[in-house]
């Protein structure tokens, strides 16, 4: 099957897209935002009486939202022409 797929798209391997300025930081607020949620979620399920392991990967998604915000400040073309974090 994936030997199929493969041989479907070989012959546009020379071709290259458009690019497209608004994918990533549109990607990226995705990922904040899911993980924001889902630490919320968590959150709010350890507070009605839930295991402490929820605190912990509530902790664990909080994290990982505010890595995707440092991303984001350093990464080039999301923010600034230079990311604002690009001499830091």
């Amino acid at each position: 099957m994936v030997a199929l797929g493969v041989a479907c798209v070989m012959p546009f391997a020379g071709s290259q897209l458009t690019t497209n300025p608004s994918f990533l930081p549109a990607v990226l607020a995705l990922v904040c935002m899911a993980d924001s949620l889902t630490s919320w979620l968590l959150y709010q399920q350890f507070l009605s009486g839930g295991p402490s392991r929820y605190a912990l990967v509530a902790s664990a998604y909080l994290f990982s939202a505010a890595m995707v915000v440092a991303y984001a400040l350093a990464f080039p073309g999301v923010v600034t022409h230079h990311g604002p974090l690009a001499r830091v």
